[in-house]
């Protein structure tokens, strides 16, 4: 190997650290869009972008859930602001421009094991201000809102497990509500699928 004179050293060396260190854009890390949507849900997965639960949706959940309410605050001893019992997210499931809110039950005494509570209101345009009308409650460990539709709005997968187990439920939109279409159950150790009625 030929000698390399002192200096050209330096400019090799620059030169070899912008070959090894330099990234073409195409491989640089891609952090997720600040706009990206969430579409998974579930008691381990907190929502990334909350959004305020509007007032008349509110009263709804309180008035469903007030018998909870009341055991939770007995048996913490503590006051909670109804605000804090729910959280929302929101997302566009029927391609109309108006967000729908996913909702789940934000407090431990409001879930079950494999059973958080979630509600899905869409919103109608009214005169004044958007008014929401609930077109999913459903209890379970995950929901995951699908790419596929029917009647305009987005499926619905509601998942749960055991040990053994994983339960999905593909949820679709009949005009009015979400009624639960297909139902499975796989062994996880097998992996073998087996498609159940529908409750």
């Amino acid at each position: 190997m030929l000698p390399t004179p002192a200096s050209v050293r330096p400019v090799l060396l620059l030169i070899i650290s912008a070959i090894i260190f330099a990234q073409p854009a195409t491989a640089q890390h891609k952090r997720p869009s600040q706009s990206a949507v969430q579409t998974g849900f579930g008691a381990e997965t907190p929502i990334k972008r909350p959004v305020k639960v509007p007032r008349d949706v509110l009263d709804q959940l309180l008035k469903e859930n007030s018998e909870e309410i009341v055991r939770c605050e007995e048996i913490s001893g503590r006051h909670v602001a109804p605000s804090r019992y729910f959280v929302a997210s929101s997302i566009d499931i029927n391609g109309d421009g108006l967000s729908e809110l996913v909702i789940q039950a934000d407090e431990y005494c409001l879930q079950g094991a494999h059973n958080t509570p979630f509600w899905i209101f869409t919103r109608i345009g009214q005169r004044l201000e958007p008014g929401y009308e609930l077109v999913l409650k459903t209890q379970t460990d995950w929901l995951d809102i699908r790419k596929t539709s029917t009647n305009d709005y987005r499926d619905i997968a509601a998942i749960g497990h055991t040990a053994i187990e994983l339960f999905t439920t593909i949820l679709k939109f009949d005009g009015q509500k979400y009624q639960p279409r297909i139902s499975t159950i796989e062994n996880v150790t097998t992996k073998r699928v087996s498609r159940v009625a529908c409750n």
